[in-house]
């Protein structure tokens, strides 16, 4: 329910229990609100500028936002438990005191301005959600008040109580102190208030808080040693604060982040490099600051360190220590002069901002130095002419900025064509194993390590191992580099592998090395020993250290040895033999499923497929025991495969067998043997057996079904346009054990259960293209528009943008204009091989009207096309069928409009392959082509008299290229069939043309009509009379827009009209329909002159009858069973409306803006929508009947004075804005489905 600037004054909504919003927005004259005791569903609610002096919302559990702001007069609030409750705001209040006992969630609370409130009340665990308080301008307000367990309270006067909770934001500017609450576990207090004291008190015992935020002091000039005494800190934030020089910083030994963005130091403390801790020190926008602590290269663990808007003059060579550093950011630092010649030194850095560093002048040679720099940004450093020579060898770089920089001009090419952008393809691609195996001990290799060989085999992995180091065996020891080509580690722990030689725990050391710097993972498996042994090296570890303490490497040792017993693994220990398979086999599975996982996220092409692999997933349900079978369907090219591709890499290996057989349809076509070679394929795949031989296609059927009987099997057949296919590849869902899954790509629906194939939107499209064309995701600015032009006419079709991607790589801008121009005349040979597959397994007469789609009725309506195909003697409901099943046209609904025909379409590569197969049957020979589309060619034909009886079809739009022809070439087409020619005004058919065979025709803007037709459509023309006597068996009539037309005459019955469309006709005064029984779709919009329309007596198909914008003063529909939509809105005249006979399928009834003085809705029991907007005149509206299906009613601006909605107790709308005389509203007893109740003025 919505209600805004209303002078309402009482509300009572005590019988809408379901209400589930309430909103009432400045109703300032309300002062009495009656809600549900109950209202269960009431998810919001916004009562602002009202005069409420007490509410009780009643129990509400899940009201989940409660708006009372600018509550004035508010003194009283009732809440009962609201367990969802988050957002509560009471703005401007009179209230004093405040019970949150029952809201234990609320996350933001906003009492701001509340000058009367005192103290607040809050439950047990409240503190633990809440992240914002505003209590501004709260002057008397004293304390919070904490329920606690002996429902005794604590509270502290003249200050706030802070409790420990998540973190806290005051807005308080009058508060002087704030005391924090005794317990230990405060992880984050906020103090964003202007503080009134040099030093703000901390008291208590606040030894484990974390964080502290003092933003905006700007009255804190000296800093608390107080605070300093918080050793645990870890974040301080003193943003915007005065501080003069910090002292005592020694003492937050655990600090990790420190921020001084915009405070008034002139320099940092020396205190400061004491914190070996620190990560994070942002001192951006402090203007004053000029130098920093000679010996900040103390703070060996500093990462990011921003000096941005500073007065930095110059860098202590010290800054060269900061090994750790990966982010030093010099922004606008316009004061500094040189930067350290040994800056190199910072190995890890991996971004260096110099933006506007005007005063800078060269670039140390020793950058060249830093091999994991990504980001190197110079720009707008004017003084910089040259980089260092050796710039190029940055091999890691990916963003290079130099803009407005001297040196563009001299750049060496060589730079940019060195530098790397950086991809997880390349990463991924650089590993050589995807396993390595680590292991020792006598009893380990034979037993535990060749089980997880054969299984990661099995598994589709490349296993590596270190054999174990043995006297009696022979040593085969990896190489240092085999570890960096291995993604995954697997490390064996065991009491028997501890006396190990030098070599051995070298290798180890390697593998933690590995897994802390070079991206791979390692995974400890503790066999038969306990982690805490080998993180304590206590027991046999122990001893077996003893051997070893004389060695100089012991020491890395121990630390790798701790590092592993800490990253999660596996445990086996007191396993028996029998339960160790098992033990291994889920490991490999854990392990494959993230192997799996990194190998299908690292294919950059697959653009736009991870949610449709994800709704393919979702219908296999894979967890699931039973057998599936399912289908992809889609146009060719549009990414079948590679979706199928994607869901077989992600799921495979969780199978016992697997098989991707591709081009089904090309091998089986291809030789006799075909389907024999694909049950070869399949069996050999999903044994892992290449030596079977199948010696006929029905023996492979049996071999097949006896085979995958006990085997959990992923088989996709790609590529199946006929169900024989299907019949001796995966016959039954009983051939396959259970679990098994078979996905079949295909274009044809009638196969099997089809999910069906999206094609790529807008974004999905550039992004593919970008990859194919420039190598990366980012969009070149200088090829923009043509980018743009390429992906418009690939129209979503990823096959296209692919080959036009490549094609395109590489070539300049004039090239690309040229590429572009040839497409708009000559199609994509490709696409159009891929695309043709489906048509020319198509029977003749499927083909015949596929071309007739393809060059003429693509966006016709359904039921215009089914008339002029079965005109033609064709059977047109069958063949639009097949066509949608093969993928070659698309139905679709056009609701958008509120136009609920269907429409036939197809893609747009579709209609040019279509277009192709006609053209290219007698290349250069249009007047032999059976249909014409294109404007030169049709021109030459006509202009040359070259018609033929070859014409079926002719579209032509003259009015795009405003030239006039003869058409007196139509003459010897005696087989035409199609006649399309728009913007004809002028034109006129040849007296001799026989027009037998016509069945269709369009003349927009001509003068003219022919006999014989089914569908007529002459909008737009200049026909300033209609004759229908010519059209005998005319079933549609399209006259829209005919702004000269003044007649329409019907002296004959017209039994098979059933479609009149004279929209825009606003001249013709008189419309008689008498002897058009059997209309179905009547559409007058728009006739503005329209003053009588004469109704057939009985129309009995009647289902949609629009006129608006008429001067039509009385209307008879007559009988009208079917009539399902009547929209009279705007007819401004409309003075009575006859309805006499019931209208039992009439929902959707709109006469608004009608002189209407009574409605009776007595003979629409079925009624579900009704407008009856600004009918001024309106005085009485008749609901004598039940109407069950009423939701929605609009009475705005009406005269009704008594409304009784008593029978209508379903309504879930209505809207009775500036409904002035109005004097009594009778709702139903019980209105449960009520959302939306509007009643202003």
């Amino acid at each position: 329910m919505s209600t805004s600037m209303s002078r309402l004054r009482t509300l009572d909504l005590g019988l809408a229990p379901n209400l589930e919003e309430l909103v009432l927005v400045k109703c300032k004259d309300l002062k009495k609100l009656h809600l549900p005791r109950r209202c269960i569903n009431l998810r919001c609610l916004l009562l602002t500028y009202t005069k409420l002096r007490t509410l009780d919302i009643g129990l509400s559990p899940n009201l989940k936002k409660f708006d009372l702001q600018n509550s004035y007069c508010l003194e009283e609030l009732h809440m009962n438990e609201c367990q969802k409750l988050t957002k509560l705001k009471i703005s401007h209040s009179m209230l004093r005191t405040l019970d949150l006992g029952l809201t234990p969630n609320i996350k933001t609370l906003d009492l701001k301005e509340c000058d009367k409130l005192i103290e607040i009340c809050t439950p047990i665990g409240w503190r633990k959600q809440l992240v914002h308080v505003d209590l501004s301008g709260c002057l008397r307000f004293k304390s919070f008040l904490f329920q606690i367990k002996n429902n005794t309270s604590c509270s502290v006067d003249e200050s706030i109580v802070v409790g420990p909770i998540p973190q806290l934001n005051l807005f308080v500017e009058s508060l002087e102190r704030c005391r924090l609450h005794p317990d230990n576990n405060l992880p984050n207090f906020r103090f964003d208030c202007v503080c009134k004291e040099d030093r703000p008190s901390f008291t208590r015992n606040l030894e484990m808080l974390f964080s502290v935020g003092m933003c905006d002091c700007t009255n804190l000039q000296k800093f608390s040693g107080s605070i300093c005494g918080l050793q645990r800190l870890r974040s301080l934030d003193l943003r915007g604060s005065f501080l003069e020089a910090i002292k005592d910083f020694d003492r937050l030994e655990c600090l990790e982040e420190l921020i001084l963005v915009s405070t008034t130091m002139d320099h940092l403390p020396d205190s400061i490099c004491m914190l070996k801790h620190l990560k994070h020190l942002e001192l951006s926008c402090c203007r004053l600051l000029e130098k920093l602590p000679d010996d900040l290269g103390r703070l060996e663990c500093l990462e990011e360190l921003d000096l941005a808007f500073t007065k930095i003059k110059h860098l202590s060579g010290s800054i060269c220590m900061l090994k750790s550093l990966k982010s030093l950011d010099l922004y606008s630092c316009s004061s500094l002069g040189k930067l350290p010649k040994d800056l190199g030194q910072l190995r890890c850095l991996e971004e260096l901002i110099l933006v506007g560093c005007e005063s800078l002048q060269y670039i140390p040679n020793s950058i060249c130095e830093m091999k994991c720099l990504k980001c190197f940004d110079i720009t707008n450093c004017i003084q910089i002419e040259n980089l260092p020579e050796e710039f190029g060898h940055l091999e890691s770089l990916e963003a290079l900025g130099i803009l407005l920089c001297i040196l563009m001009i001299q750049l060496d090419p060589s730079i940019t064509h060195s530098m790397a952008f950086y991809s997880t393809t390349s990463l991924y691609n650089s590993f050589k194993y995807d396993v390595f195996l680590s292991f020792r001990g006598e009893d380990t290799r034979t037993n535990f390590i060749d089980n997880f060989i054969m299984l990661f085999i099995r598994k589709a992995f490349i296993p590596t191992r270190m054999t174990r180091e043995s006297e009696k065996a022979k040593v085969s020891v990896m190489s240092s580099s085999d570890p960096l080509k291995t993604q995954s580690f697997t490390s064996l722990f065991s009491p028997k592998i501890m006396p190990l030689r030098h070599g051995a725990w070298m290798s180890f050391v390697k593998i933690i090395e590995c897994q802390r710097t070079n991206g791979h993972t390692a995974y400890p498996v503790f066999y038969d020993v306990e982690p805490s042994e080998i993180r304590k090296q206590s027991g046999v570890v122990g001893k077996a250290f003893c051997k070893h303490e004389n060695e100089e490497a012991v020491g890395k040792w121990r630390e790798a040895l701790k590092v592993a017993a800490d990253l999660a693994g596996w445990e086996l220990k007191n396993v028996a033999d029998s339960c160790r398979s098992k033990f291994i086999q889920n490991i490999v599975e854990e392990r494959s499923l993230e192997l799996h996982s990194i190998s299908f996220n690292n294919d950059e092409k697959l653009v736009g497929m991870e949610s449709r692999i994800n709704d393919v997933l979702s219908s296999l349900e894979t967890k699931t025991v039973d057998v599936r079978m399912m289908g992809i369907k889609g146009i060719g090219g549009g990414g079948k495969t590679t979706l199928a591709r994607g869901v077989f890499d992600r799921i495979s290996f969780q199978f016992e067998g697997k098989s991707f057989l591709e081009n089904v349809r090309e091998v089986s076509n291809a030789s006799l043997s075909g389907l024999k070679s694909l049950q070869n394929q399949v069996l050999a795949d999903v044994l892992n057996d290449n030596d079977i031989k199948v010696s006929n296609v029905y023996d492979g059927k049996q071999m097949i079904q006896r085979m995958m009987h006990n085997r959990k099997v992923l088989v996709v057949l790609d590529d199946v346009d006929h169900i024989g296919h299907l019949e001796v590849l995966a016959g039954e869902l009983t051939w396959f054990k259970v679990g098994s899954r078979i996905l079949i790509t295909t274009r044809d629906e009638q196969v099997l259960f089809i999910h069906h194939v999206s094609l790529l939107s807008d974004k999905e499209a550039i992004h593919l293209f970008n990859r194919y064309a420039f190598g990366r995701n980012i969009l070149n600015q200088e090829y923009e528009e043509l980018s743009i032009q390429v992906v418009r006419y690939a129209a979503g079709l990823p096959l296209t943008i692919r080959v036009l991607g490549s094609f395109l790589c590489g070539k300049n801008e004039l090239e690309w204009i040229d590429a572009i121009e040839r497409l708009k005349t000559i199609p994509l040979k490709e696409t159009l091989k891929k695309l043709e597959l489906s048509y020319i397994d198509l029977e003749e007469d499927y083909k015949e009207i596929f071309l007739d789609v393809a060059c003429i009725m693509k966006g016709w309506r359904k039921d215009d096309a089914i008339k002029a195909i079965e005109c033609c003697g064709f059977h047109a409901r069958n063949s639009l069928k097949v066509l949608e099943q093969k993928s070659l046209i698309t139905i679709y609904n056009n609701y958008d409009t509120y136009d609920y025909y269907e429409y036939v379409d197809m893609h747009d590569h579709i209609e040019e392959m279509g277009r192709s197969i006609v053209r290219f049957s007698h290349p250069d020979k249009p007047h032999k082509h059976t249909r014409l589309w294109i404007y030169e060619e049709i021109e030459n034909v006509l202009a040359n008299d070259l018609g033929t009886k070859a014409t079926w079809c002719i579209r032509l739009d003259t009015q795009e290229h405003n030239r006039k022809f003869d058409l007196k070439g139509l003459r010897k087409m005696k087989e035409l069939r199609f006649l399309s020619v728009g913007a004809a005004r002028n034109q006129s058919l040849p007296i001799t043309f026989q027009a037998n065979n016509l069945v269709a025709l369009e003349m927009v803007g001509s003068k003219i009509v022919l006999k014989n037709l089914r569908i007529l459509d002459l909008r737009g023309s200049m026909l300033s009379t209609l004759d229908l006597r010519i059209t005998p068996n005319i079933e549609t009539l399209k006259v829209g827009s005919c702004v000269n037309l003044v007649e329409l005459h019907m002296h004959v019955e017209c039994l098979k009209l059933i479609s009149v469309n004279l929209e825009g006709s606003w001249l013709i005064k008189t419309i008689n329909l008498r002897l058009a029984p059997n209309i179905k779709e009547l559409i007058l919009n728009f006739c503005n002159d329209l003053e009588t329309l004469l109704m057939p007596e009985r129309c009995l198909n009647l289902i949609y009858l629009q006129l608006t914008n008429s001067k039509v003063r009385s209307l008879d529909i007559g009988q009208t069973p079917d009539l399902w939509k009547l929209d009279l809105e705007d007819c401004h005249y409309l003075e009575q409306l006859n309805m006499e006979y019931e209208c039992q399928k009439l929902s959707n009834l709109n006469i608004s803006h009608s002189k209407l003085r009574t409605v009776n809705l007595g003979l629409t029991p079925n009624l579900e929508k009704l407008k009856l907007k600004d009918c001024d005149d309106l005085v009485e509206l008749h609901t004598p009947v039940e109407f069950l299906k009423l939701i929605y009613i609009n009475l705005e601006g009406s005269s009704v004075r008594i409304l009784d909605l008593r029978l209508a107790p379903n309504i879930e709308e209505l809207n009775l804005n500036f409904f002035i005389d109005l004097e009594k509203l009778q709702m139903p007893n019980r209105c449960l489905n009520l959302r939306n109740l509007q009643l202003t003025n």
